[in-house]
């Protein structure tokens, strides 16, 4: 019984956490300051293909499912796959809902401070998902695969550049927007989600 309890702490996080980072990208979104590099890649792509993005995001996830269960399984789990399907479009209920909300040409003080609180919320919220233990993102296994495949020649953090940097180059390229968040979210979200991580897995006990 306690076993099954802790599981389902572990399962209460993951999804509380993943509903959060749809909400946080939706922030990010109305802000209109930038998003996160696979996000605004997404964002491109699915309005260059006439699609909603969680339509596209869903595509995208797919198939890098697909890409991880050639190269490493070992990081797909239920959190992967809600994740897969869902993270998509929580984010867009939420930025219609806060669309509905908020009046256009919104100062753009207001906005930054939307925009900061984002970026606190794509780190408590990926600590969220990621410290049950349940598996990672599709987009977050990308990094760990490209280091296995060189055999740890490539360390972890220059793999994320790499990767972040390819999002945004084409999510640039078709149209999405490009700023301060997104440089906030590269730099911020790793520091942040190694500080939530240590605090909810201490707090919660998982």
């Amino acid at each position: 019984m306690k076993i099954q309890n802790n599981y389902m702490k572990r399962l209460t996080v993951m999804v509380a956490g993943i509903i959060l980072m749809g909400f946080g990208i939706a922030l990010a979104r109305i802000a209109e300051l930038g998003t996160d590099p696979y996000t605004c890649m997404n964002l491109g792509l699915s309005t260059a293909f006439s699609m909603s993005f969680g339509t596209w995001q869903l595509i995208m996830n797919a198939l890098l499912i697909i890409v991880i269960i050639i190269f490493d399984k070992k990081y797909i789990g239920i959190a992967t796959l809600v994740n897969m399907v869902g993270i998509g479009y929580i984010a867009d209920f939420f930025t219609s809902l806060l669309g509905s909300l908020f009046a256009q040409n919104i100062p753009f003080a207001i906005r930054l401070i939307w925009l900061s609180v984002a970026v606190i919320i794509s780190g408590l919220s990926c600590a969220m998902y990621l410290a049950p233990d349940l598996g990672s993102s599709p987009y977050d296994s990308v990094a760990f695969i490209l280091r296995g495949i060189t055999k740890d020649k490539l360390p972890f953090r220059i793999a994320r550049i790499i990767s972040d940097v390819t999002c945004v180059a084409i999510g640039f390229a078709f149209g999405s927007i490009v700023g301060i968040g997104t440089v906030a979210m590269a730099l911020l979200t790793g520091p942040l989600v190694q500080y939530f991580s240590k605090i909810i897995k201490k707090k919660l006990a998982l």
